[in-house]
């Protein structure tokens, strides 16, 4: 775990463009909710060795942060997370996206979930709080 956080400041150091979704890691950490960071999955240390940071694609790699809240079995059977945080696909790339997929069903897509571009970590952390106090 302490190599894993090293590894992630020197990630944040190296590749500023990549603060807001850091930002966000750390406000859903301190608040104490479950997400999952596709990042340290990444880096985690496995029986067949783990990435490194030089093994990463930086201006090519898929950040996303899902929050799934409060459990519930529908949120598992679309294949999606309630809640889905990437970098935003809108005019500022260096902010984050919500994808909210609460009112998606099995047969729906990403298509069918509501979408909010050009966020910052604070604006991303407000949304994603009301899974877990909804």
């Amino acid at each position: 775990m302490l190599e894993e956080t090293k590894i992630m400041a020197e990630v944040r150091a190296e590749h500023p463009e990549t603060e807001e979704i850091f930002k966000l890691e750390e406000l859903l950490d301190n608040a104490g909710y479950p997400y999952f960071f596709n990042l340290r999955e990444e880096l985690r240390p496995t029986p067949f060795g783990a990435l490194t940071a030089r093994d990463i694609d930086w201006a090519n790699f898929p950040f996303r942060i899902d929050v799934h809240g409060k459990y519930r079995q529908e949120d598992f059977m679309n294949g999606f997370a309630p809640m889905s945080v990437t970098f935003s696909s809108g005019s500022d790339h260096k902010l984050l996206e919500v994808l909210d997929m609460h009112d998606a069903t099995v047969q729906d897509n990403a298509a069918y979930g509501k979408l909010t571009d050009d966020l910052t970590a604070a604006e991303c952390f407000e949304i994603l709080k009301q899974i877990f106090e909804n």
